[in-house]
């Protein structure tokens, strides 16, 4: 992946999923504050990005909370890390859809109770856009893995060619 792409998927799963998703939730608890718990999350990302750069320039290579502890020969503490990281990744992925079919009920609910035509045509057209939008998500650690996938029988070229 080009560093735009990377960028453009890191800020868009932290804007997608760390604001619209939870923002109804943060604003319910915190009230007028909520503004402050955005201004706290800015700024310990903020420390954590000043964290990894300076731990990227000590150890002369780029990387993750995994690459720095098997730096310094804690290899059973990184796996450990990389568990928790997969079930966080998942546990976020589970927000998004939980989000995403709530969205979907609400927009069939309200085309259901719409009075106004030119609006209920519209939100029809929202409805369609979200039900001919195909995702497909490829995890895998390395590029050019298609022949790979092959010998397991599992076909992820028309997958790729979505992704690019």
């Amino acid at each position: 992946m080009s560093f735009n792409a990377t960028w453009s998927m890191a800020v868009g799963g932290m804007v997608g999923g760390g604001i619209f998703s939870v923002l109804g939730v943060i604003i319910s608890i915190a009230g007028q504050w909520a503004w402050l718990s955005f201004v706290l999350a800015g700024l310990i990302a903020l420390i954590s990005v000043h964290s990894y750069s300076q731990l990227s320039l000590k150890n002369q290579k780029s990387g993750g909370a995994f690459t720095f502890l098997s730096e310094i020969n804690h290899k059973g503490f990184a796996g450990s890390l990389s568990w928790i990281l997969i079930i966080g990744y998942i546990l976020t992925m589970s927000v998004y859809a939980f989000t995403f079919g709530h969205y979907v009920a609400e927009l069939k609910k309200r085309i259901k109770n719409e009075e106004d035509q030119q609006e209920e045509l519209r939100l029809k057209g929202k409805l369609a856009r979200v039900e001919e939008t195909e995702v497909c998500v490829v995890v895998s650690s390395e590029q050019n893995e298609v022949d790979k996938f092959r010998k397991m029988n599992l076909e992820i070229a028309p997958h790729r060619e979505k992704n690019s």
